[in-house]
């Protein structure tokens, strides 16, 4: 026999959930595809918003750890080349990409999803999702390529314009 609402106690209470605004949510729906790779119906509901929100954290927890190693693998790669660490698209998107997967760690709910939605890539979205979504230990061949100057002697590498790295 299904419960009926009468069957409910009487001290439960039913509170309205504050939404994130249409477009905040509309951007953070992209976003979260991608970057993330999350799948995400574009209602906007209490459910939807705590099913995203959910699934954000559950990605940033995951991948916190290894944004903070391709971070640092990436700094290690560019002073053994001597690249110049503003120049080095795959390193600003790997730091973005930290700093997002960072920045919604320890929010909840609507302000996740709001967080998700003002974020401004370094570089782009897609770069970032790559980004998040490598491994470290996966191969250093990607996407971008990081200028080597000289090497770390001074003097210019023989035969080597540029060095490729994941980004």
């Amino acid at each position: 026999m299904a419960p009926r609402l009468d069957d409910l106690p009487d001290d439960l209470e039913l509170r309205e959930e504050a939404l994130p605004a249409a477009e905040a949510w509309t951007n953070a729906v992209e976003r979260a595809g991608r970057v993330f790779g999350l799948t995400v119906s574009p209602l906007r509901n209490a459910s939807n918003v705590n099913d995203l929100a959910e699934r954000l954290g559950e990605v940033a927890a995951k991948q916190g750890a290894a944004c903070d190693t391709l971070v640092e693998r990436l700094v290690a790669l560019g002073a053994d080349f001597s690249i110049d660490e503003e120049t080095a698209k795959c390193l600003r998107t790997a730091r973005a990409s930290r700093a997002l997967v960072q920045s919604l760690t320890p929010l909840r709910g609507r302000a996740r999803i709001e967080k998700l939605a003002e974020t401004q890539p370094a570089t782009s979205l897609e770069a970032m999702g790559t980004s998040i979504g490598k491994s470290p230990s996966a191969s250093w061949r990607g996407s971008c390529s990081m200028r080597t100057g000289k090497g770390t002697n001074g003097r210019p590498r023989p035969g080597a314009s540029s060095r490729r790295c994941s980004t």
